[in-house]
């Protein structure tokens, strides 16, 4: 073994390593200067000086930026120096001499195994710009230790810049050797997660940079996004310059006071303390420079191909304009000495087929335009295409046509080949109403059978749809009225109460009656329908005239088996013509009879007219007697019947129209049977097999009183919840 003693070093990987204290060492050699002394002597002293882990970098960037000034000078590799110059530098590297006595540790992991965090602070000026790392862990005593681990420097450049941009040459210069010591503690099996990794800078406009979405200059912005691809911008932190190491590397330390300064050696003294301890900063600056500013790229430009299809609505005036516009061309191409040759006057034939092939064209080409090209290099045009069925080919005019399947045919050229129409071109579009005008407005499937003579146009039904719908002409001779708005229901439709107390009435008729056996004359009569506002139940009485008399009877017959009502309802009678003129001039003067009014009075029963032509108000009664005179045409079959007759007729039609659902039926045979106006008159349908015999169940059994409340009361409930609703909706 090779015995070593303490004082001697050894030379490292470039370093001077000293085994028995287990530092580094700089020794520095004599060294005299020289009388001669140039640019390219001075470079080679500073280069002497070997640092490679950067650890007396503030000592060594004086000497660098003093060799950069050199440029600025314009002084030649082996011109002398002045007096001055030599002198300034003989005070630097003379001050050199006391790094020697500098006693660096290499061990700045204070125990194997041990937590550790890295933290990397940089900062820049006018001269210089640098970062410096330091390695924070805890000994067994968990006690922090803070050590520098490596750093880096390097002047800034010739050019004039702002601080700002060479305070984030700094930040990009701390992040990639942030990279750098991770990869290398990688190796040596110490790995330190990106949490445990802190970046700090003292520039509050680098740290706004890094964190900003927004979009800055060319120089800033590639700083930035290298800055992001390595380091995260919740890593960078705020520290004041005060306690900032890496301004000693752009500032420059003196030799004499470098062997004690502990903020290079051991970081600032927050950082040995808790995180709590740690500098934050509240805000960052909100205007940032550097901001590119945004302009619009796209901008909108009008489609000036279209001018001329978008100047005329008619396909007639487009056509001429394209003939002349041709014709003006052709002429301007024939020199003077021809000009006889040029034409003049009325448009021929041959132009205006010229000019509408020259549309189709322009049609097909904005349309079709990957199609053409396929076809042309006779290839199929593509699988999605709306061409792909349809088998096209291009003629000798350059014109899309259909191929299809009618070639051995008797139809004309353009009947089986017809040219192709896109569907969304103005051509199109002229070209539909141009025929619609000429086949005198016919509708859409006569004028689609016309164009498919000659064109096969793309969703050619649709089209023809759309044009008819547009026209002005035939919108006015087929006008559509708008109905009017229903109004809401009154009052005695939507609130309950006891069946026909709220009643509307009205005549039907009149209906023949035989008035004996043998063959006499039959006798005119009428049916008077009452209907309940609430329950929408029928009650229908046969009368022999119009006469007051009669109406009393029918009305005292009604009151009899339907209790007396509150309210009467009936029309004003002059929305009827023609036949029935007779019966409402009638019913008319039975309602001004006195006799009728003081009857009606003795029983306080109010009678309401609706307004004067106004059938509408009248609508649930009108209902009711559509639907009695259905059922009555449709059973007698045009057979007179007897008195009798037609009354059992009439008492059986009220059962089935009283026994009608009120709300559509469930299909869920759990559920209750469909609600009708016969269960608030009778408890249930007028149509169901009677009741099986309880006249032998003994009385305190049966409990029919309450029961049938709780019917009736299920009734209005269900009545509620299920026929009140339906008159929700408004048919018009």
């Amino acid at each position: 073994m090779v015995e070593l003693k303490d004082n001697e070093v050894i030379s490292a990987l470039g370093l001077l390593w000293q085994p028995s204290s287990d530092s580094f060492k700089f020794i520095m050699k004599d060294w005299l200067p020289s009388h001669n002394m140039t640019k390219r002597s001075l470079l080679s002293d500073v280069n002497s000086v070997y640092d490679p882990i950067g650890l007396i970098s503030p000592v060594l960037i004086k000497g660098k930026i003093f060799i950069q000034q050199f440029w600025g000078l314009k002084i030649d590799w082996n011109e002398t120096l002045s007096e001055d110059l030599k002198s300034r530098w003989i005070q630097f590297y003379s001050n050199l001499k006391l790094l020697s006595n500098l006693t660096i540790p290499r061990n700045v992991i204070s125990t194997e195994g041990c937590s550790m965090q890295l933290h990397g602070f940089c900062d820049a000026s006018q001269n210089a710009f640098g970062a410096c790392i330091y390695i924070r862990s805890y000994n067994d005593d968990g006690l922090c230790h803070v050590h520098l681990y490596t750093s880096k420097s390097r002047v800034a450049p010739l050019k004039a810049s702002t601080i700002p941009r060479l305070e984030l040459c700094g930040a990009l210069l701390l992040a990639e050797l942030v990279v750098e010591v991770q990869k290398e503690l990688t190796k040596l099996n110490f790995v330190v997660p990106q949490r445990d990794v802190y970046v700090w800078t003292d520039s509050t406009i680098v740290l706004a940079w890094i964190q900003s979405q927004s979009i800055f200059q060319v120089y800033v912005s590639n700083r930035i996004a290298r800055i992001n691809d390595v380091t995260s911008p919740t890593q960078w932190r705020y520290t004041p310059t005060t306690t900032n190491p890496a301004d000693l590397i752009t500032r420059g330390a003196d030799t004499e006071r470098f062997n004690s300064c502990t903020l290079w050696w051991n970081g600032p003294h927050w950082l040995s303390q808790s995180e709590d301890n740690w500098p934050v900063i509240s805000n960052l600056p909100a205007n940032l420079p550097e901001m590119r500013p945004i302009k619009l790229v796209l901008s909108t430009a009008a489609d000036r191909s279209q001018w001329l299809l978008n100047n005329y609505s008619k396909w007639s005036t487009l056509l001429r304009v394209t003939a002349f516009i041709q014709r003006f061309a052709i002429n301007c191409k024939i020199k003077r000495d021809n000009a006889v040759q040029r034409k003049t006057g009325l448009l021929s034939l041959s132009e205006i087929k010229l000019a509408h092939t020259f549309l189709l064209l322009k049609a097909q080409h904005e349309a079709f335009l990957n199609e053409i090209s396929s076809l042309k290099t006779n290839n199929p045009v593509h699988g999605r295409s709306c061409l792909k069925s349809l088998n096209p080919f291009i003629d000798g005019d350059g014109l899309i046509r259909v191929g299809g399947r009618l070639e051995n045919s008797s139809l004309s050229y353009h009947a089986k080949h017809p040219i192709v129409l896109p569907s969304t071109s103005v051509v199109t579009r002229l070209l539909f109403e141009h025929e619609h005008r000429r086949l005198m407005h016919v509708g859409p499937q006569a004028l689609l059978t016309h164009m498919n003579n000659t064109y096969w146009p793309i969703r050619g039904r649709i089209i023809a749809r759309k044009v008819v719908w547009k026209c002005i002409q035939c919108f006015k001779s087929k006008p559509r009225f708008s109905s009017p708005f229903m109004a809401a229901l009154p009052r005695e439709r939507v609130t309950f109460a006891r069946p026909f107390t709220r009643t509307g009435v009205d005549f039907c008729g009149p209906i023949m009656v035989k008035s004996g056996l043998r063959k006499v004359t039959p006798i005119k009569c009428y049916v008077c329908v009452f209907v309940c506002m609430c329950t929408r139940a029928i009650h229908l009485e046969l009368t022999s005239t119009l006469a007051t008399e009669d109406f009393l009877a029918a009305f005292n017959r009604f009151i009899a088996r339907r209790g007396q009502c509150s309210d009467l309802f009936s029309d004003n009678g002059t929305g009827f013509v023609g036949a029935n003129r007779i019966l409402q001039d009638q019913f008319l003067a039975l309602q001004k009879c006195k006799k009728l009014s003081d009857f009606l009075l003795n029983l306080s029963i109010t009678w309401h007219f609706i307004p004067p032509s106004a059938p509408h108000f009248g609508g649930l009664w009108e209902a009711a007697v559509q639907s009695a005179k259905c059922h009555l045409l449709k059973v007698t079959k045009g057979v007179m019947l007897k008195y009798d007759e037609t009354v059992t007729l009439l008492c059986q039609i009220e059962a089935v129209l009283n026994s009608r659902p009120l709300c559509p039926n469930s299909t869920d045979p759990s559920d209750f049977n469909v609600l009708t106006p016969a269960h608030f008159l009778v408890g249930g349908s007028l149509l169901l097999p009677a009741e099986p015999d309880v006249s032998s169940v003994p009385q305190n059994r049966l409990k029919r009183f309450k029961l049938m409340q709780s019917l009736f009361q299920t009734f209005w409930k269900r009545w509620v919840g299920e026929y009140l609703p339906q008159l929700q909706r408004r048919g018009k």
